[in-house]
C-alpha cells in the first residue's frame, strides 16, 4: 500500500514509466545505498536517442528540430527536463561476483560464504581481485565491481514543463530501453531493462510488443532458441560469441569469423603473428618462445591476403596468447600483443571499437541485434607490439617491441556473416 501511494504520487501532473530488469547491471558504485540505474547515465543517452530520431539519424538536424525544448542549444545538447529513478520500497536485490572462470570447488566455497557467483561470463577485467577474494586476501565488499539485479519494478518520473517534450519521451522511451543496455560490458547482455508500463494521468498507455519493436530498431535481429536462467544467459553468450570471433579451445571449434573470411581468400592475423614471433625471441634461458597452436591439427592454405580480421568484431587494446614455453615458474603467463592505430591524424585514431552486435535479453530470451559495420574500422592500419608477462626482473615484461602492421578488411557484410555463422540455434526475426 505504501508503494502504491508513492507511485501514485509520482504519476501526478504527468507520466511515469515502469521498468523491468532482465539482467544484472555491472556496477562500480555497488556499495552505495540504492545503487541501480542512475539518471546521470540514462538521461544523456535518452536525450541523444530522441535527438537522433527527430533528425532521422542526423544529430545536428535533430538539435535544430528540438531547439525550443533544449536547455541551451549553444552550450548543451541536453533536453530540458529532469529525471527521477525510484526503486520499489521493498526492493529484492541480488549481488553477484562476476568472473570469466572460477572452478567448481571455489564456487561452492563462495556460495557457502553467502556470495552469489556468475561464472563463465564475458567479463574478464576483475580476475585478480576475484582470486584474492577466493584466497581470503581481499574482502568481498572491497572489489571494484559487482553485478546488481533487482527483481522488483523500477520507476522513472519525468519532470517537464513542455507537453511537446513529454510526448516525445513517451513516444520513444520503450524503443530507447529496448535498444540500449547499461553499465560495463553492456554489449554482452549486462544491464538489460524494458519498459513494462507507461501511465499518464492514472491511465495505461498501450505498448508495442517488445520483439516486434526490437526487430524494427535494428537491421539484423536473431532470437536464440530456449529460455535461460541468469547464469545460463551469460554462459551461452560467452560461448556463442567466442565461437563467432576467436573460436574455442575446449572443445576445439574454429572461429566463424576466420572461416567466413577464409572463404573470401583473406587470412586472419593469428597465423601472421605466429610467423612474426615464433622462435624469434629468446627467454632468459636462451630458449625461443613459441605460441600454443590449437590449429596445428588442421591444414590451412596461408597463401591468401593477411588482414587484421578480429578487429571487425570489436577492437581491444591487446590480445593475449598462451605460450608453449612461458618464463620458468610462470606457467600461466602469456604472450601479449598490444595494438595501436597507425594513423598520423590523432583525431582519426581508434583505440577501442565496440562489437557491431549486441546481446539483448528479454524475459530469459537471448537476442542478437546489429546494424551495418561502421566504415571507420574498414581498411584501417594497426601496428602490433610484443611483450611477455614476467620476462624481466621486475615481472613487468618486455617493453613494447614493434613487430609489424596489418590492415583490417576493406569490406565486410555483417548480415551475410550472421546468416552464415549463427547456426540453427538462432532464428532471424523479420521486421
Amino acid at each position: 500500500l505504501k508503494e502504491e501511494k508513492s507511485i501514485n504520487q509520482l504519476s501526478k501532473n504527468g507520466e511515469y514509466y515502469t521498468l523491468k530488469q532482465h539482467t544484472p547491471l555491472l556496477h562500480f558504485q555497488h556499495d552505495q545505498e540504492g545503487a541501480t540505474l542512475r539518471a546521470s547515465e540514462v538521461k544523456p543517452l535518452l536525450d541523444k536517442f530522441i535527438i537522433n530520431k527527430k533528425g532521422n539519424g542526423i544529430f545536428e538536424e535533430g538539435i535544430n528540430a528540438l531547439e525550443d525544448v533544449m536547455i541551451c542549444k549553444e552550450k548543451s545538447t541536453a533536453l530540458n527536463y529532469k529525471m527521477r529513478i525510484v526503486e520499489s520500497t521493498n526492493a529484492n536485490k541480488t549481488e553477484y561476483l562476476v568472473a570469466s572462470y572460477i572452478n567448481k570447488k571455489n564456487i561452492e566455497e563462495l556460495t557457502n560464504a553467502g556470495i552469489n557467483v556468475l561464472n563463465n561470463t564475458p567479463y574478464f577485467a576483475q580476475e585478480k581481485q576475484n582470486s584474492e577474494v577466493i584466497h581470503h586476501s581481499r574482502k568481498y565488499d572491497s572489489i571494484n565491481c559487482k553485478a546488481l539485479f533487482s527483481e522488483n519494478n523500477i520507476y522513472i518520473k519525468i519532470i517537464c514543463h513542455s507537453e511537446k517534450l513529454t510526448d516525445l519521451i513517451g513516444t520513444y522511451i520503450q524503443s530507447f530501453f529496448l535498444s540500449t543496455n547499461f553499465g560495463t560490458r553492456s554489449s554482452k547482455g549486462f544491464g538489460c531493462f524494458t519498459v513494462t508500463c507507461i501511465k499518464k494521468d492514472g491511465k495505461d498507455i498501450p505498448l508495442e510488443k517488445d520483439e516486434k519493436l526490437l526487430a524494427s530498431l535494428f537491421k539484423f535481429t536473431y532470437r536464440r532458441e530456449g529460455k535461460f536462467s541468469i547464469q545460463e544467459i551469460f554462459e551461452t553468450i560467452n560461448k556463442d560469441y567466442k565461437i563467432l570471433k576467436s573460436g574455442l579451445n575446449k572443445p576445439y571449434i574454429k572461429s566463424k569469423l576466420m572461416c567466413f573470411e577464409y572463404d573470401n581468400n583473406i587470412r586472419w592475423e593469428k597465423k601472421w603473428l605466429k610467423k612474426k614471433i615464433d622462435n624469434k625471441f629468446e627467454n632468459a634461458e636462451g630458449e625461443n618462445y613459441k605460441l600454443k597452436d590449437n590449429n596445428k591439427q588442421e591444414d590451412y592454405d596461408n597463401s591468401g591476403d593477411f588482414k587484421f580480421v578480429r578487429a571487425i568484431m570489436g577492437l581491444s587494446e591487446q590480445y593475449e596468447f598462451l605460450l608453449e614455453n612461458p618464463p620458468e615458474g610462470k606457467e600461466k603467463n602469456k604472450m601479449i600483443i598490444k595494438i595501436k592505430d597507425s594513423s598520423s591524424d590523432k583525431d582519426k585514431r581508434i583505440e577501442r571499437f565496440q562489437s557491431p552486435i549486441t546481446y539483448k535479453i528479454i524475459n530469459g530470451i537471448i537476442y542478437v541485434v546489429g546494424n551495418d559495420i561502421d566504415e571507420r574500422i574498414l581498411d584501417k592500419e594497426f601496428n602490433f607490439y610484443l611483450t611477455v608477462q614476467g620476462d624481466d626482473e621486475d615481472g613487468v615484461g618486455w617493453k613494447d617491441y614493434e613487430i609489424g602492421s596489418l590492415k583490417t578488411p576493406r569490406e565486410f557484410n555483417l548480415g551475410d556473416f550472421l546468416k552464415e555463422s549463427l547456426g540453427k540455434n538462432y532464428l532471424f526475426i523479420s521486421k
